[in-house]
């Protein structure tokens, strides 16, 4: 049996990550996305969040920094989090309140209301999936009763 405390570490360790943070990719296999905080502000634009498809490593991820963000250098440093856990846990665990007031604080309600389209976007990305899981799109039987 794990203790509560040891359950909750990971997402605090994601609270703190957030608040510190210049750049960071959350990944979540299960929405097949990524949410890029890019908090750096540029002469053109201010801090950015976004939603991008998965890639196969951290160094694509960095390198896709040349499309996300072309007014602005690739990062220095990249903190890539994997959420393994459904998008909704999110909030459960406090790390999406941690990811709005940094948000606020570094862009204002403009932000926010970009990282909350990022949250229901990643809640509609997931639902999806689960959908084509659930009617079996793309899936093969690995077994078939044979008529007789």
């Amino acid at each position: 049996m794990t203790d509560k405390n040891e359950q909750l570490r990971f997402p605090d360790e994601v609270i703190a990550t957030v608040r510190s943070i210049g750049v960071a990719s959350i990944f979540f296999p299960y929405a097949m996305r990524s949410w890029i905080l890019d908090l750096r502000p540029s002469p053109d634009s201010g801090p950015k969040v976004l939603l991008d498809g998965i890639v196969a490593s951290p160094q694509e991820r960095l390198e896709s920094f040349r499309r996300i963000r072309p007014d602005l250098p690739v990062p220095d440093a990249l903190v890539v989090i994997p959420w393994i856990g459904h998008v909704r846990q999110l909030e459960e665990t406090g790390v999406l309140d941690a990811i709005f007031q940094r948000c606020r604080a570094e862009g204002g309600e403009t932000l926010v209301a970009t990282a909350t389209a990022c949250y229901q976007g990643l809640i509609e990305a997931e639902t999806a999936i689960k959908r084509q899981i659930i009617l079996g799109v793309g899936m093969q039987p690995l077994w078939r009763r044979t008529r007789g």
